[in-house]
């Protein structure tokens, strides 16, 4: 148990020093855009809208 702890540590000291948590928070902001977007338009052009360069640095201002 205590191995368990010190790698489950281990772990996440080093994905937060990383910087993994921004990645997840831009991962989820992204599947919202998608979801929110595929409610008036197809799957195909929410993905597309979403990942416009554009679109993003909209969002990035937001």
């Amino acid at each position: 148990m205590r191995r368990r702890l010190s790698l489950l540590t281990l772990l996440t000291a080093w994905l937060l020093a990383t910087g993994s948590q921004w990645d997840m928070v831009q991962t989820l902001g992204w599947g919202r855009m998608i979801v929110r977007y595929s409610q008036t338009m197809t799957l195909a052009q929410a993905v597309r809208l979403t990942f416009t360069p554009t679109t993003c640095a909209a969002s990035a201002k937001a």
